[in-house]
């Protein structure tokens, strides 16, 4: 922890990569760059905690919980490439992500440059192995009406039934929200949502 009163980010991280790389030395202990990564994240160091995160990745010291607790941060900041970047590693390495990181992940895209990033991190979860459920898809369905993507919310609200989900009562309650609007006027669909709906 006193490293981190004196040493700026930038002279931390050139440390901390001598000390790796220089075997004539003892690498960095865990527990103490996870600590120091926890700190980089809470100030908002972006680029240390970037390369804190790349050490322990190539160490291959770290666990789940800790990938998780960096992921969440890195995305409560925008921080979505390196989001993916920490996605990626964890699953290369053999671990495998929760589906309470994906849940909390998705939910934080709320704008339009965050729909590609809610579309990787939908596709990294089945890669992790974890099926979609209702959950899953209304969020993503939402976040598709909200930012105007009206074609992929479509598409999604289609495809639910190919890939064995059954719609709920939420995902009418979103769609009965856009039809009153018009959305759904030429697709087809209205009807399947009206009787649907008063189902639930």
């Amino acid at each position: 922890q006193c490293l981190l009163e004196w040493l700026n980010p930038e002279a931390y991280v050139q440390s901390m990569w001598h000390l790796i790389r220089n075997r004539d030395q003892p690498s960095p202990r865990t527990d103490v760059l996870v600590e120091h990564l926890r700190v980089f994240v809470r100030e908002g160091s972006w680029y240390a905690a970037t390369n804190v995160r790349n050490a322990l990745h190539r160490m291959k010291t770290y666990d789940t919980p800790t990938l998780e607790s960096i992921t969440l941060g890195l995305g409560e900041y925008g921080h979505w490439n390196e989001v993916m970047i920490g996605i990626r590693d964890v699953i290369e390495d053999g671990l495998s992500p929760s589906p309470k990181l994906f849940n909390r992940l998705l939910g934080g895209c709320r704008r339009e440059y965050e729909v590609e990033y809610a579309i990787e991190i939908f596709k990294a979860m089945q890669v992790a192995g974890h099926v979609a459920n209702v959950g899953h898809c209304n969020t993503m369905f939402d976040l598709f009406l909200k930012t105007n993507n009206k074609d992929m919310a479509i598409q999604l609200y289609k495809d639910m039934p190919c890939q064995g989900i059954e719609r709920d009562e939420t995902t009418y309650i979103l769609a009965l929200r856009e039809a009153s609007r018009g959305t759904f006027v030429h697709h087809n669909i209205n009807s399947n949502i009206n009787s649907n709906a008063n189902m639930h």
